[in-house]
């Protein structure tokens, strides 16, 4: 009896800790497969697009992060990657742009462009990464083929789009966070912090 009562102490104490941080939302990773890149492609003439669906709720787009790698001599600051978020029927959203020379040279790792302010648009939403890559320069993106459904294809903001051969996914994720009910009531009343006086 002693034990169960120890068991049923550690639950109420443990309790409030697991409600804080449902309450306060950490941030939330939207992702496919297992995070491990089998292998690594660029492209020249599209961007690189994969499909995910934000919960409902209070959930806004933080960052899009992706698994990439630079090759070729120059610098990476003639051309842009350019990120592109867009709705179910491909109209943009948001967009970001950074230099190529963003991206290291030497190895495959993660990288993030921020989405500021945080988007909120639940439901489905595809993210474009146009790396302007040419056979000589640019950015390959990793990709994860531990996926048995692939969610990825190749095209341009606004489409038409191109099926992938084979099932694999680009590494791609989307960082969501959680709006507080204020922030909530901003963007159902239609508020924005850009009323601001400059």
């Amino acid at each position: 009896m002693r034990v169960f009562n120890m068991k049923i102490c550690w639950i109420i104490l443990i309790f409030p800790y697991i409600l804080h941080g449902c309450v306060t939302g950490k941030p939330k990773l939207l992702m496919y497969g297992d995070g491990t890149m089998e292998e690594r492609r660029f492209l020249t003439d599209y961007a690189h697009a994969t499909s995910f669906k934000v919960p409902s709720g209070n959930w806004g787009i933080k960052n899009i992060r992706y698994h990439a790698v630079r090759y070729g001599q120059g610098q990476g600051n003639e051309k842009q990657i350019v990120m592109t978020i867009c709705d179910e029927n491909l109209n943009t959203l948001y967009e970001n742009r950074v230099n190529q020379g963003y991206v290291d040279t030497n190895t495959e790792k993660w990288y993030t462009m921020d989405v500021s302010p945080p988007l909120y648009h639940p439901g489905e939403i595809w993210v474009f990464l146009d790396t302007n890559s040419a056979q000589t320069e640019g950015i390959f993106l990793g990709v994860d083929a531990t996926v048995k459904n692939t969610h990825s294809k190749m095209g341009m903001p606004g489409g038409p789009l191109t099926d992938l051969e084979g099932s694999f996914d680009w590494m791609i994720r989307v960082e969501l966070v959680k709006f507080s009910s204020e922030e909530m009531e901003k963007l159902r009343t239609g508020e924005s912090n850009d009323d601001e006086p400059s």
